[in-house]
């Protein structure tokens, strides 16, 4: 009985020591995060590149992204590729221990201003954000701003994280993006009435000063 009993227990021992290590192999990080912001006056453009890795190739994988709720998907060009509501789902080669997944969507441009917040499912390495356009600007919480890559490039500018844990939230907000006609009369109209403020108050300086000398000329002759 008790060597049944150790036999048994050595099988389980087996057993988890064998799913754990599969766990293990079946590790999978994101290894590269490319995005491609481009906009116009309608909406801006994401172009996502994801590069998955995993330890040990041998087994079929499959790998998900949530696109956020507010886009669009673009058609997707990879057959291996589908969309389910918001989801982008792609099935990876079972003999690959690194692979790929790319995919555009689109969001709104919302009166010279975007946003978007995503989260992912597996630890990310290295994400590189590129942004278009000389005037866009983006805020990030975890991005920051490499002027080193950005002034080797043809981009307005570049962002970069890195170790990014997964389930992290990651934020882009871009603004002074391309403006409609409706935004640029808008922006005409202030600029136009701030230099009508400016030129009235330049006109009311330039009259004191003239009055202040005149009465102190006035003042000088009285006692000459």
């Amino acid at each position: 009985m008790r060597k049944i009993l150790v036999l048994f227990l050595v099988l389980i021992s087996s057993a988890v020591s064998f799913a754990a290590q599969e766990a293990k192999d079946e590790t999978v990080k994101i290894k590269m995060l490319h995005i491609f912001i481009k906009a116009d006056v309608n909406e801006v453009r994401f172009e996502n590149l994801w590069v998955y890795r995993r330890d040990n190739a041998g087994s079929d994988w499959e790998v998900d992204f949530e696109i956020p709720e507010t886009a669009s998907l673009e058609g997707q060009k990879d057959a291996n590729s589908e969309q389910n509501r918001q989801i982008v789902s792609k099935e990876l080669k079972a003999d690959s221990v690194i692979d790929s997944v790319s995919f555009t969507y689109f969001i709104a441009n919302d009166r010279g201003r975007c946003r978007v917040c995503f989260k992912a499912n597996h630890d990310i390495d290295s994400m590189v954000v590129y942004v278009s356009g000389p005037g866009t600007t983006l805020k990030s919480d975890l991005l920051k701003f490499n002027s080193y890559r950005t002034l080797r490039s043809r981009y307005s500018g570049i962002y970069t994280a890195e170790n990014i844990q997964a389930g992290r939230l990651v934020n882009i907000e871009l603004s002074s993006l391309p403006a409609g006609e409706d935004m640029l009369i808008e922006y005409i109209a202030v600029f136009s009435l701030v230099l009508i403020v400016l030129a009235a108050l330049i006109t009311l300086i330039v009259c004191k000063l003239k009055i202040k000398n005149f009465k102190s000329n006035k003042h000088e002759a009285c006692f000459k």
